[in-house]
């Protein structure tokens, strides 16, 4: 038995096959056109991305800039205008060598001198820095007497802890051409317990019969390295 098989499409099945066509390749032409839309759309976001991200970089950084050479001019000016204060201090404060500092001060001489952790350090001494001062002066890490009278010396410490060390003990010593040896005036001792507190403060004063020419000085002879800020100062009764 022989069975015929008919190919191909007739009119009416052409016909459908045409639309089919047709539908599919809009379809197609759909589908391209919205990726395409999309693409540009993806393009236009990261083209405005980018321009905004280098717009806003070169403001920062602009500003930045500005800020920072403003804030270097404003340090140095400060800077210039507390030396000026001070030289202007000193002058004011510091009588000329022949006045009488009795005279000039109404009898009364004193001195404040500091230490701070950034200073250059000279152990067992300290190199203190004057703060203010009148007639007293400090010269080789002592304060100069040029009167004889009744002082009240001091001298206080903030002490930090360290893993390195943490007993401390100073004295203030004088010395003088009229005594053959030095002189302890004061001494002060102290053991930090880093277990409670990370600062501790030591402080010793005292009225001292002193006479012209003494030098005194603070001689840290144990836990120099704790030494976080000092004060050291004399005044006249």
């Amino acid at each position: 038995m022989a069975v015929s098989v008919k190919m191909g499409c007739t009119d009416k099945d052409m016909e459908v096959c045409t639309e089919e066509s047709v539908v599919i390749l809009l379809k197609q032409c759909r589908d391209m056109r919205r990726q395409e839309t999309l693409f540009r759309v993806a393009t236009l976001l990261l083209l405005c991305f980018c321009t905004t991200l280098t717009l806003l970089s070169s403001f920062g950084f602009g500003r930045f800039t500005q800020q920072e050479k403003m804030n270097s001019s404003m340090q140095e000016k400060m800077n210039s205008s507390m030396q000026e204060r001070m030289n202007s201090s000193m002058q004011e404060r510091i009588p000329d060598s022949g006045e009488s500092c009795s005279s000039s001060t109404n009898g009364k001489m004193h001195i404040h001198l500091i230490h701070q952790l950034n200073t250059p350090r000279l152990p067992p001494y300290i190199p203190y820095e004057p703060a203010f001062n009148s007639c007293l002066t400090f010269e080789n890490s002592s304060v100069m007497i040029p009167l004889t009278g009744v002082y009240f010396v001091y001298a206080r410490f903030t002490l930090r802890c360290q893993d390195s060390s943490l007993d401390f003990s100073m004295t203030v010593e004088r010395w003088s051409e009229s005594y053959p040896d030095t002189t302890k005036l004061m001494t002060a001792t102290s053991r930090l317990n880093c277990m409670t507190d990370d600062f501790q403060t030591v402080y010793v004063g005292e009225l001292l019969d002193l006479g012209e020419g003494d030098q005194l000085k603070v001689n840290v002879s144990e836990g120099y390295d704790l030494i976080n800020e000092s004060n050291f100062g004399a005044f006249s009764q």
